[in-house]
């Protein structure tokens, strides 16, 4: 009897464990069947402007710009190079508008989409893109397509991150250096215990008050977090094995409703946020601020001796103060200013004031200071 009663249950055991294996097998078919089905963006994608204009680089990719003359320019001055944020961001025309006032000072300025995102060419690959190879595309874009001997570099976010990166390489090509709420230099160094080194040596100075957006701690996701399972598959097929599963045109209108979605958390007024206007990239994001080799230029720094202005918003969730001000305290004639009222795209809630204070530093000197 006891034997019989072994050998139900082992069956049992045996029927149960198939079925298992059945159910799992059959959810992992599904999920695979579910991850193929393609995704459709409600949003509209990115045209062409009638100013959009193209480079075509050395490595076969043509970059989109858009150039504002410079007004009353009675000698020539350095022309300015805007260097928007992302990875995987783009120029919005807003920001040619508002920054496109900068050529009332007698200079040239550009604005251009790096590879892969905006108006400018995908890539064939995802790792196709890194930070050297954006740093690569901006020198030539410099010294061949514009072709001045110096330049005047406004750097947002990761833009600011880039800017910096290449005026270390390249100081010599460097009139003047601005930096908008700049990324964190890269890599982020740790203390003993663990913590952001920078939080220790550059505290927030007393009277200097920071703030969040509206409900922002509430409601702020991260950059990745409520993507469809098929675009997650899709960023890591991207990092591990360099292939796409999705087309660019259904992974950037996923990386454009992501934004739709985020785009409020970086300004102190949500209704100073202009509307998306579709030229986010996909693969430039997964990608573009990747560093193959090690990319930390702080042991540079000191021999860049251009004229540097940071501007960093007090009301940025984004870029901390000991993020934005550790690239004040490294270059040697920096200057860190905040901006009362402003969130991580200073512009967007202090347009008139930014613009002002950019013109002001390009036209006179400059000193090291801190709040």
């Amino acid at each position: 009897m006891a034997t019989e009663r072994r050998t139900r249950r082992r069956r049992l055991l045996r029927r149960i464990t198939r079925y298992a294996f059945a159910a799992i097998a059959a959810g992992v078919v599904g999920l695979l069947a579910w991850c193929l089905i393609p995704l459709h963006s409600s949003n509209p994608r990115i045209e062409a402007r009638s100013d959009t204009q193209y480079w075509l680089l050395a490595n076969g990719h043509r970059i989109a710009y858009s150039r504002v003359d410079a007004r009353d320019a009675v000698v020539a001055k350095a022309p300015i190079v805007f260097v928007h944020g992302g990875p995987g961001a783009y120029v919005h025309s807003s920001t040619i508008a508002t920054l496109g006032a900068l050529a009332d000072g007698g200079r040239d300025v550009y604005f251009y989409d790096q590879a892969g995102s905006g108006l400018s060419d995908r890539l064939p690959h995802p790792l196709d893109h890194s930070f050297p190879g954006n740093v690569e595309d901006l020198l030539e874009i410099v010294t061949k397509k514009i072709g001045a001997p110096r330049v005047v570099l406004i750097g947002q976010s990761f833009g600011g991150r880039l800017a910096a990166a290449f005026a270390i390489a390249h100081p010599e090509l460097i009139e003047r250096l601005v930096l908008c709420a700049p990324a964190a230099i890269e890599p982020v160094l740790y203390d003993a215990d663990g913590e952001n080194a920078a939080l220790a040596a550059y505290p927030i100075p007393p009277g200097l008050v920071f703030t969040l957006p509206p409900g922002f701690a509430a409601r702020a996701p991260g950059l990745w977090s409520g993507l469809p399972v098929r675009a997650v598959l899709a960023v890591i097929l991207a990092r591990a094995c360099n292939v796409k599963l999705m087309s660019d045109l259904e992974a950037d209108g996923v990386m454009n409703d992501l934004a739709v979605e985020r785009l409020e958390h970086l300004s102190c007024d949500p209704a100073n946020v202009p509307l998306g206007q579709g030229g986010a990239g996909f693969y430039a994001s997964v990608s573009g601020g990747r560093c193959p080799t090690r990319c930390d230029g702080r042991a540079n720094m000191s021999g860049m001796h251009a004229p540097v202005l940071v501007l960093h918003g007090q009301c940025d969730p984004i870029v901390s103060y000991a993020e934005a001000y550790e690239y004040a305290a490294l270059f040697p004639s920096a200057e860190y200013r905040p901006i009362p009222g402003a969130g991580h795209v200073v512009w967007w809630d202090e347009p008139e004031s930014v613009v002002a204070q950019i013109a002001e530093f390009l036209e006179g000197a400059t000193s090291a200071s801190a709040p």
